[in-house]
């Protein structure tokens, strides 16, 4: 029996959707040699796997051993940590130039590094929310400033990245529409629509050369 058959669903349509528009970016980036929108294929793939991982984790608990339930949460929370990880990198090729990008790069890596190595011995969710949202609040300020200087693809990441915001939050606050389409459900509804916008901007996305 699916213990929460409406969060599985729509997780797993979320992670189809993320799937799909991942393999797409990652088709462009190699055909246009954009090591960005390569980065942001990685990270819609990183998302993929988070929500495809999650949903099994909500609507089979039930028929898992308490071993494979924490793996499977292991699992979902490394993915959006390198989901996080990923979208910095993506910024940084796209925003700062060649001699500048290797800052930001290096605060991804060792931010992820962190993180990963601290959720191995924990659980709690809260820590997610602590390494993702700085993640989120920096990219949307290089982007802002992307945008302001008319680079391509910005506007619609930072539309992506705002509703992203706004599902975290309804997520956050319990809301929910219907017994059987509660917050975690409406979130996933949000972030794929998040998804596209972000997707749409990403596809125009290029990397920023100069010294």
């Amino acid at each position: 029996m699916i213990l929460e058959p409406m969060t599985t669903l729509t997780d797993y349509l979320l992670g189809a959707l993320a799937g799909v528009l991942g393999v797409r970016l990652l088709r462009v980036g190699a055909h246009s040699s954009q090591v960005t929108v390569r980065l942001w294929g990685m990270s819609f793939l990183c998302m993929a796997v988070g929500a495809f991982v999650g949903g099994t984790s909500h609507g089979f608990a039930g028929m898992m051993s308490t071993q494979t339930h924490t793996a499977l949460w292991k699992i979902t929370v490394w993915a959006i940590g390198a989901t996080a990880a990923l979208l910095l990198a993506a910024t940084a090729y796209s925003c700062l130039s060649a001699s500048r990008r290797q800052l930001l790069l290096g605060v991804a890596t060792v931010q992820f590094a962190i993180y990963a190595i601290w959720m191995w011995s924990h659980d709690e969710f809260i820590w997610v929310i602590a390494d993702y949202l700085p993640a989120v609040a920096i990219v949307i300020g290089f982007q802002f400033i992307a945008w302001r200087g008319g680079v391509a693809g910005a506007g619609a990441i930072l539309l992506g990245l705002h509703t992203t915001l706004v599902g975290a939050g309804v997520q956050a606050s319990g809301l929910a529409l219907h017994e059987h389409f509660n917050h975690n459900d409406l979130y996933h509804v949000i972030q794929m629509a998040a998804t596209v916008m972000l997707y749409r901007g990403a596809v125009q996305a290029r990397d920023r050369g100069g010294d």
